[in-house]
């Protein structure tokens, strides 16, 4: 034991020697010795006094002093030789943060990488340096609460107490904010940590808060009372997977220049509540899957959001399935190009107002409205539509629908129009003169079960790219004919069960139809009882292998 303390206090000193040989008239205010131990004894004690004093009355912190002051050291290890650690550090004005911990959860936080790392770390009346903690034996006990302490002002806390499952409460009231620039990964797969309390903290540095919370599962509260920080940028993922938390308040924190607000609050299941105030979003371009899988939201006032600049809103609302307002009119959107799945599984939403917005330069609206089941209508008059790639599934299980208006949609390039109104069983009529179906490859559940759908006017669809119509108008049970006469198909290759279940259709034209490359018909006018005429004179089954 007193060769381990012997070496410590060796290194110490030559560190300490060392760093001040170019500098030896740097002004310290002292040099303190802090002897830690578990049984302290009066003998002891007195002792400890003798020590610091002769540290204390050095009056020149040289070269020379710290040789006096090893001397000393050296001179004092009998003294010393039954006390537990021994610690030479310069004293400042410490940082420091108490953890509570869980059980002998003390083991897994000892263990880890801090970012940056403390100085010391204080276990109960034990302090030691941080570079020896994993030799400290005595650190294996059933404490619950530790101190971590820096001797110098932090610039970063990323990464500071990530995956320190144990942490139930932390304890910010003397850590310095002051010029902290990066809080990334803070408390990351902290997954016992219950509230954090960042409340009258000014933070004039930070620009990155993304991941701060992520997986934090629970979590219940963050006190964000009169948190500043103006200069603040990313909230990528903040609050992601927290499905503990409830309330969530970030209005003061009187940043202009956020740019990301992706995956913000995704997963957070049990949030109802969110306080955005006036924060500045003229600048944010992403916002993608910002609310993803909120399931407990029932209205959201978004009502001071600048989306100018947003290029991404791609699953923005994805499965708030309790939402069932939104007013989105001041939603002015010239900068966006993906949409895909935003509205995906709010079926409760009864109505969504999009008037202002742009999709000038939208590529993507892929299941954009899918299982929004209680929609009722829906006014898409100002979409532009002439940049778009993707409309796949773009209404599918809206159940609700009675009216949609998609004349003026220009699909020159869409080459994908599978499920396109698949399951939207309450539309009774479709006007799709406009479509340029001339690069569609696939056509796949394109009509499926809109069984209230009484007619439709296929004869501008050009079909020469198509290869898949399976199930294309399965369930269109209030179909009683179609005209598909225009319909050339030399690239066809399946067309299963495409009127299964159409039991009021009389009449079906398919003189055109090219069935050479077709292998599938399985089942493909399957349940049609109404079934009078139909025209397949020039059906050509020699590659069918499934009928």
């Amino acid at each position: 034991m007193v060769d381990c303390i012997k070496f410590q206090i060796e290194k110490k000193i030559r560190r300490y020697i060392s760093n001040n040989k170019e500098n030896s008239n740097q002004n310290l205010s002292f040099i303190e010795s802090k002897i830690l131990k578990k049984s302290k004894k009066q003998r002891n004690r007195n002792n400890i006094k003798s020590l610091n004093k002769i540290i204390r009355n050095s009056a020149l912190f040289n070269i020379t002093s710290s040789i006096i002051v090893f001397i000393a050291f050296i001179s004092m290890l009998s003294i010393i030789s039954s006390l537990e650690t021994f610690e030479l550090r310069k004293l400042s004005n410490n940082n420091f943060i108490t953890l509570s911990i869980q059980g002998n959860g003390i083991q897994s936080i000892i263990n880890e990488d801090f970012s940056p790392l403390p100085q010391s770390i204080q276990i109960n009346e034990i302090e030691v340096p941080a570079e020896n903690i994993n030799a400290q034996q005595e650190l294996t006990s059933e404490t619950n609460t530790i101190k971590l302490l820096w001797t110098t002002q932090l610039d970063s806390c990323q990464n500071m107490f990530r995956n320190l499952e144990n942490i139930t409460m932390v304890d910010l009231t003397n850590f310095d904010f002051s010029l902290i620039m990066n809080m990334g990964y803070f408390f990351e797969g902290c997954t016992s940590l219950k509230s954090v309390d960042l409340s009258n903290i000014n933070a004039p540095e930070v620009i990155f808060m993304s991941f701060m919370f992520k997986n934090c599962i629970s979590l219940e509260s963050v006190n964000f009372n009169n948190f500043m920080a103006n200069k603040l940028e990313d909230l990528t993922q903040i609050f992601y997977g927290c499905g503990n938390i409830t309330s969530i308040d970030i209005s003061s924190f009187g940043t202009t220049k956020l740019v990301s607000f992706s995956r913000s609050f995704n997963g957070c299941q049990s949030l109802t509540y969110i306080n955005f105030g006036n924060i500045q979003t003229s600048k944010v371009t992403n916002m993608d899957a910002m609310f993803k899988d909120c399931f407990s939201l029932t209205s959201l006032n978004l009502s001071n959001f600048d989306t100018v600049s947003v290029t991404n809103m791609n699953q923005m609302f994805d499965i708030c399935n309790s939402l069932t307002y939104l007013d989105l009119s001041n939603f002015r959107t010239p900068s966006l190009t993906d949409m895909g799945a935003m509205f995906y599984g709010c079926n409760q939403l009864e109505s969504v107002d999009l008037s202002n917005f742009d999709t000038t330069l939208v590529t993507n609206m892929g299941r954009v409205f899918e299982l929004c089941l209680s929609l009722k209508s829906l006014d898409l008059s100002n979409f532009n539509t002439r940049s778009v790639d993707y409309i796949f599934h773009m209404f599918s299980d809206c159940e609700s629908l009675e009216f949609l208006d998609v004349s003026n949609f220009n699909t020159d390039k869409i080459s994908d129009m599978d499920g396109l109104f698949y399951n939207c069983h309450s539309l009774k009529f479709l006007n799709l003169s406009s479509f340029n179906t001339s690069l569609v490859e696939t056509m796949e559940g394109m009509f499926f079960d809109c069984n209230n759908l009484e007619s439709m006017d296929l004869s501008s669809f050009n079909t020469k790219s198509v290869k898949r119509m399976n199930y294309m108008f399965r369930g269109c049970n209030k179909l009683t004919s179609l005209d598909l006469k225009n319909f050339y198909t030399p690239n066809l290759e399946t067309m299963h069960e495409m009127f299964s279940n159409c039991n009021s259709l009389k009449n079906v034209d398919m003189s055109n139809f090219n069935t050479s490359k077709i292998e599938d018909m399985y089942c493909l006018f399957f349940n049609c009882l109404s079934l009078e005429s139909i025209d397949i004179q020039n059906f050509d089954t020699s590659a069918v292998i499934n009928m």
